[in-house]
């Protein structure tokens, strides 16, 4: 720990260095079943089919990222046949992405790939006192994952 940083700030700093780490090393384990595609675009490919058909606002809101380089996703994601788009029925001006029967494939394989290697993992490498703190741990990391930017807030009031 730096002298001028906080406890807090330290945690938080060795927070993100293991979330980091862990998400870089789920890329590697799905990368036999991906096919180029960046991490910005697999996370709003999982978020359309988790969620359903959502507008390219919408999305870039949900997953923290400027409209601009949502419109960039969206395109590659579309290009590669992963999700298509259709007028919003409720506002024939708005164009609501879903995905595709091979966007929905992509994202079982991607899952069954990350759970297979984490659940290996943890069989294989945490005891059982450290499996009893991942639970609590793993809603606050959700609820932290969930947590409005400061920026997104400024917007919106």
């Amino acid at each position: 720990m730096l002298k001028s940083e906080t406890p807090t700030a330290a945690l938080a700093m060795d927070l993100a260095l293991a979330v980091s780490r862990l998400r870089a090393r789920l890329r590697v384990e799905q990368s036999s079943v991906t096919s180029g595609q960046t991490v910005s675009q697999l996370a709003a490919l999982g978020r359309i089919v988790e969620h359903g058909p959502l507008t390219a606002s919408s999305l870039a809101h949900a997953e923290h990222v400027r409209a601009q380089s949502m419109a960039e996703t969206v395109k590659a994601l579309k290009d590669d046949g992963l999700i298509a788009g259709q007028p919003d029925p409720g506002d024939r001006r708005k164009v609501l992405l879903y995905s595709t029967e091979a966007g929905r494939d992509l994202v079982r394989k991607i899952n069954t790939s990350r759970r297979t290697w984490l659940a290996e993992a943890i069989d294989n490498h945490v005891t059982a006192h450290e499996r009893k703190a991942l639970e609590p741990t793993i809603a606050v990391l959700l609820r932290l994952a969930e947590l409005e930017s400061d920026a997104a807030s400024a917007t919106s009031e």
